[in-house]
């Protein structure tokens, strides 16, 4: 009885699905990036285009390392599903479910015996649904690099904003609730100098936003282009121009505050000032 945020739309005309791909895919959704794209297994004929980044991404280029990056499985899905899906493609030689306290995080590496089959992984994984859940599969950047795993992929090309910023603020998204404040401070700190650090919160409970307030224009462009679509904690993070604090105000940007709810009173947290707004009631 409960949603698991995932569902079918069927539409009239083709026109209208490809309408609905390109207004809706990344459109905020209470502070989530929500992913439409064309229901490959309805077969229904193709829907071409479409904006951004629509799972299921087809053949990547030749890849520079025989392991591919996973993430955004469900929590609850166990690792022998996940490397079953990951064995449709090769010979795995090892297989690797990142976990926090003995509990999956949702992303991972698989490393293959050969390059085919790694690129036949992203190509046929990237977008597959696991458990109400489009799964990312991507050339691991890290082990082509010659370096560790660590917790924030970089952003893919092409998913920082564009033009001149109206607003040192910048509004994020979508991290993963056990994320902590001081981990996404530490990534926004990379691009200048933070005024004000706002984590969104209900009952005490961080909810994965918030907005960074830079001391310029260019630190806080800079933020987007660097960090809009890294993946944090296996999550992909949306990080954009915050349009709250560049009109009119009332409450943070992104937090739809239902149910009656009234803000409190923010509270100071040292240098560095970081405020955590919480909806009571």
């Amino acid at each position: 009885g409960s949603s698991i945020g995932s569902g079918l739309c069927t539409y009239s005309r083709f026109e209208e699905a490809q309408a609905a791909i390109a207004g809706l895919h990344e459109a905020d959704v209470d502070g989530r990036p929500l992913l439409v794209k064309q229901d490959e297994a309805s077969g229904a004929g193709a829907v071409a285009g479409g904006k951004g980044k629509s799972g299921g991404g087809g053949a990547p280029g030749k890849l520079t390392t025989k392991t591919v990056f996973f993430a955004n499985a469900p929590w609850e899905t166990t690792e022998g599903y996940l490397k079953k899906q990951f064995a449709t493609c090769g010979t795995i030689v090892h297989f690797e479910l990142f976990q926090r306290n003995g509990t999956s995080i949702g992303n991972g590496l698989c490393t293959y015996a050969r390059f085919e089959e790694a690129k036949d992984a992203v190509a046929s994984l990237n977008g597959l649904e696991v458990d109400g859940r489009p799964l990312l599969v991507k050339e691991d950047e890290q082990t082509a690099k010659g370096g560790g795993k660590g917790g924030v992929a970089p952003a893919p090309a092409g998913k920082g904003g564009n033009g001149k910023m109206t607003t040192k603020s910048v509004f994020f998204a979508n991290a993963p609730w056990e994320t902590t404040e001081g981990y996404l401070r530490k990534q926004f700190y990379q691009f200048g100098t933070v005024v004000d650090f706002q984590l969104y919160q209900r009952n005490g409970q961080s909810i994965g936003n918030g907005v960074v307030t830079y001391a310029r224009f260019e630190e806080a462009r800079a933020a987007i282009d660097g960090l809009n679509g890294a993946l944090v904690d296996g999550r992909p993070i949306l990080v954009k121009e915050d349009e709250q604090t560049a009109g009119a105000g009332g409450a943070p940007a992104g937090f739809a505050a239902g149910g009656g709810g009234k803000w409190a009173a923010p509270k100071e947290k040292g240098a560095g000032r970081s405020t955590v707004y919480s909806l009571q009631g």
